[in-house]
């Protein structure tokens, strides 16, 4: 832990209060033998007349460490190569405030860290570009391309002793362990404005967290590692202004409107600046502490006598916005807001944000006022994202903001102007009622509910449904099979980095030009040898889907030149169409719509029916599905016909032949016998098939068959004839019966 005092400062600022200001950062969690160093004794500011030319970098003069002399910077290293690996590293020699270099290498991501091993800097880099980084402890750079090359690398060491031969002299002495007594009244002589906490908040502060600081210990830290710690809940708090800096003895203004100070401070007068100097200072402070007695001096601040520039305007916008229904009526919005201002010295942001009424549920404007800071590795200076997730009563409610910049130092930006509308994305998924069973009668097809009532008309929609106009319940009937494609791979899958730069247990496939709407397989399935995994998005003309896994639960990948197969999922609704819509607020206890569609010719087909909603913005997924059998028409029965007896074979099966009256070239029939004189219904009952059974006529007109039937020896024998038509789906006609018994007289061979 570096537990050296680190001081900053500001250029004169002619906004009340006027004059220099100065903060700084003491570590109270220094662990010494098991306890906690704490607050120190008092600190001691100091200045001095800067009488040398310093012939800072102009360059980089809105940077905290352009206005340090150039001579400051470390030279010696020259070009580094970082050590193999990946991560390849380069550790500095000293912990630096600042480092700059040019970077050699491909793009990659770069991550610096402190002493403590802590990140405290990420983002990605590029070839040839200039990395300057900023920080009161850089100790280490890591870069996830292997190893690279550091140019014209420069560390600035702000604790080097460049300053040692600086006669300073005190302007004002703050005892910071007499804080904690303080009253409110006490407190507030150290700032000269009006105040941004009252006294109950003070008290709080006192008694909830200084309190429970002075009172805590590395031990007790560790009884609850989930929660901050008392002396960092203290950092957060003076970290929030630099108003609440001063009133801790943690800041100091050095001008005309110097407070008075507290009691205990001792601010030498004749020595605070009346108005802005001509001259370079510089500024340091010492840093007293007792039980032991020990002093510790931070680095100097170069503040050039010149205006502090003003705080820049941010440029922002709305991303990734959208909205969902949770609960019953209860909408969130969630989204991001980037901000981007090139000025290093903002640390956050005043956002007004205005919620806009509902146009169907007309619901009261909502205004909001906050204050946005990030504290994440990944938010730079220039740029920043935060997320934001809100309550509103309809899912429709568009939003509105401007913002303006905040610095370390109490200054704003002049707000920028209003952002256009938002309009967050809807994303809900209504559920339609469930569809029990479905039937035909015709042309009509009829659905019922899989309720207990067996009815529609009881299903209970949800809020969004429910209020949205013109909702409607659709009933589609799947029209097509799911598209399968099969192609040969000439890209390996690869680990998917989010746009977190984290690897998310996701892979990517590489989509070839070849394939044709790639979009309809999302859903579906990507199927390599015995692997499947299902296509969770496309992403940058990728497939993305999840870890492929093999029997024995291991990560399994194919190689270039393997078959692949895209599969569209089954229930896609790309593949059904509407055929009937039903108003929301009107069910009726049965879904009973017209669905023309052509006979089958001869076999029976199956229709796959589903329901979904319908809201004008969005439509809801599909429901289960409801199979419907439609039936060919029965065959048309045979015309008249007549039967010639041809004889006996030599196993006494009897041969006839049947002659159409009508030429029938198409289909086929059966022919059927009965003994006795039979009607229509009894013959039904009791007719035998033909050995031969369905066949086409022969000619369009004869039909041969043979019969197993007794052969009659010495009186006539009476047989009943019966003739009917089938199709190769084997439905069949109503019999055509002989108009009379057919009479076989006695065989004599």
């Amino acid at each position: 832990m570096d537990d050296r005092p680190y001081l900053t400062g500001l250029g004169w600022v002619n906004d009340a209060p006027r004059g220099n200001r100065l903060r700084w950062y003491i570590e109270p969690n220094e662990n010494i033998v098991g306890v906690y160093r704490g607050l120190p004794t008092e600190v001691r500011v100091l200045r001095s007349v800067w009488n040398e030319d310093i012939y800072p970098d102009t360059q980089t003069l809105k940077r905290p460490s352009g206005s340090f002399p150039i001579n400051w910077w470390n030279p010696d290293l020259g070009d580094i190569r970082t050590s193999d690996g990946i991560p390849s590293q380069f550790e500095l020699p000293v912990s630096a405030q600042a480092v700059r270099f040019f970077y050699q290498g491909p793009a990659t991501l770069i991550q610096a860290y402190d002493s403590t091993g802590s990140l405290f800097y990420q983002r990605r880099i590029t070839e040839n570009e200039f990395v300057l980084l900023e920080h009161f402890d850089i100790r280490e750079i890591r870069l996830y391309s292997g190893p690279a090359f550091l140019n014209s690398f420069q560390y600035l060491d702000l604790f080097a002793g460049h300053d040692e031969d600086v006669d300073y002299e005190q302007i004002a002495a703050i005892p910071i362990q007499r804080t904690t007594t303080f009253p409110y009244e006490e407190a507030y002589q150290r700032y000269t404005g009006s105040p941004n906490m009252d006294e109950e908040e003070w008290d709080s502060f006192q008694e909830e967290i200084v309190q429970v600081a002075l009172d805590s210990s590395p031990a007790s830290d560790l009884e609850d590692p989930g929660t901050a710690s008392p002396w960092t809940q203290f950092q957060s708090v003076l970290a929030l202004r630099w108003e609440f800096s001063q009133l801790y003895g943690f800041g100091f203004l050095d001008g005309p409107e110097t407070p008075p100070g507290s009691t205990f401070d001792h601010i030498i007068r004749d020595r605070i600046l009346t108005e802005r100097p001509t001259r370079p200072h510089i500024y340091k402070i010492s840093v007293a502490y007792s039980d032991p007695d020990i002093v510790r001096f931070s680095n100097p601040v170069v503040i050039l006598p010149l205006d502090a520039l003003p705080v820049e305007i941010p440029i922002y916008q709305y991303l990734k916005s959208t909205v969902k229904l949770y609960g019953e009526d209860t909408y969130n919005q969630r989204y991001q807001l980037s901000f981007t201002v090139f000025d290093y010295r903002v640390i956050g942001f005043e956002v007004e944000e205005t919620f806009l009424s509902s146009p169907i549920l007309d619901n009261p404007t909502l205004e909001e006022s906050y204050f946005l800071r990030s504290w994440r590795p990944t938010d730079q200076h220039e740029q920043s994202t935060f997320e934001r997730s809100v309550d509103v009563d309809f899912y429709d409610i568009g939003m509105r903001l401007r913002a303006r910049s905040i610095d370390g130092w109490d200054r704003f930006s002049p707000f920028n102007i209003l952002t256009d509308i938002e309009f967050p994305i809807f994303r809900h998924n209504p559920e339609p009622p469930p569809p029990l069973t479905a039937w035909r009668n015709g042309d009509e097809v009829t659905i019922v509910a899989n309720n207990e009532e067996q009815s529609f008309r009881t299903w209970e929609f949800d809020h969004a449904v429910l209020n949205t106009p013109n909702s409607q319940l659709l009933v589609l009937r799947k029209d097509a099979q799911p598209a399968i494609v099969k192609y040969n791979t000439f890209y390996l899958p690869e680990p998917y980095i989010n746009e977190d730069l984290f690897a998310a247990e996701r892979f990517s496939l590489r989509i070839p030009a070849t394939i044709s709407s790639p979009h309809r397989f999302v859903g579906g399935y990507l199927i390599a040898g015995n692997l499947r995994t299902t296509i969770d998005r496309i992403e940058n003309n990728a497939f993305i889907f999840a870890a492929i896994a093999d029997g024995a639960q291991q990560s399994a990948f194919f190689n270039a030149g393997d078959e692949v197969i895209l599969q569209q999922s089954p229930d896609s609704p790309a593949l059904f169409i509407e055929v009937a819509a039903f108003p929301i607020n009107d069910l009726p206890e049965l879904l009973i719509f017209e669905d023309v569609l052509p006979t089958p010719s001869e076999n029976s087909t199956v229709d796959d029916y589903a329901l979904r909603i319908h809201m004008g913005i969005l439509e809801g997924g599909l429901s289960n599905l409801v199979s419907v059998l439609r039936m060919p028409d029965n065959p048309e029965i045979p015309p008249q016909f007549q039967v010639d007896f041809l004889g006996v074979d030599f196993y006494d099966r009897t041969l006839v032949r049947v002659t159409l009256a009508e030429p029938r070239p198409e289909g086929e029939y059966t022919l059927y016998w009965s003994p006795g004189a039979q009607s229509l219904e009894s013959f039904q009952e009791t007719a035998i098939k033909g050995d031969y059974g369905a066949q086409e006529a022969h000619n369009g007109i004869y039909i041969y068959e043979i019969f197993s039937l007794p052969v009659p020896k010495r009186i006539n024998m009476i047989v009943t004839f019966g003739l009917l038509s089938e199709n190769k789906g084997g439905f069949k006609s109503g019999f055509r019966l002989l108009p009379t018994p057919y009479e076989i007289a006695p065989y004599a061979p």
